[in-house]
């Protein structure tokens, strides 16, 4: 069976480079500097922040920097075609591939609904923050749910970011707006007064 599964797998998805046009290395691009960015602050985060907060700052922005490198190899490697290609092949496999949009229906609903009780424990996870962060987190928000809903293959939702406004297409909106989003709330992030970080310092010692 797990033999049948890679040849079909195979027949329909390899490695190669998944969006080589021009906005597509913008993206990767925009990945890798959110993610550069985010790892800057990780590491300044006790000139930064107030000590209170430091902590899940840098856990916050450590998070950031991982996801969106991983996001950054991910826009040319393509690894959510390789996921839809693997529910295909099961689904012929297995008989069901008529009936997918029914499933694919229950997996995206079910997909909403993780994503929702996920963030809303790292909303209370990281509620000291979230006002600094609105902005980031709704970046977040936005990129996560776009990838995983692709990775699902479901035919209304890909017409929908292939669909194209002003030569612009749905999928770089939604894309790169979530990583600007992420972007802006790192380049608002202002160093704290030199009195407030003696004052850390003193508090530290």
């Amino acid at each position: 069976m797990f033999a049948e599964l890679q040849a079909c797998v195979a027949e329909s998805w390899s490695p190669k480079i998944g969006d080589p046009h021009i906005m597509g290395w913008v993206t990767v691009a925009a990945y890798a500097a959110a993610s550069i960015l985010s790892f800057r602050l990780f590491v300044k985060a006790r000139d930064l922040y107030d000590y209170r907060t430091v902590t899940a700052q840098r856990v916050f922005w450590f998070g950031v920097a991982l996801l969106f490198a991983f996001l950054s190899v991910n826009k040319q490697l393509d690894l959510q075609s390789l996921f839809t290609a693997i529910g295909r092949c099961h689904a012929i496999q297995n008989g069901w591939y008529g009936e997918r949009r029914g499933f694919q229906n229950l997996f995206i609903i079910s997909l909403i609904l993780g994503s929702g009780v996920g963030f809303f424990f790292l909303a209370i996870f990281f509620r000291r923050i979230l006002l600094r962060n609105w902005l980031a987190c709704i970046g977040v928000f936005l990129v996560v749910t776009f990838v995983l809903v692709r990775a699902v293959g479901f035919h209304d939702f890909d017409a929908f970011i292939n669909m194209e406004i002003s030569s612009f297409r749905m999928n770089w909106v939604l894309e790169l707006g979530g990583i600007a989003c992420v972007l802006i709330s790192i380049l608002t992030v202002r160093s704290r007064p030199s009195s407030v970080k003696e004052a850390v310092y003193i508090h530290y010692d």
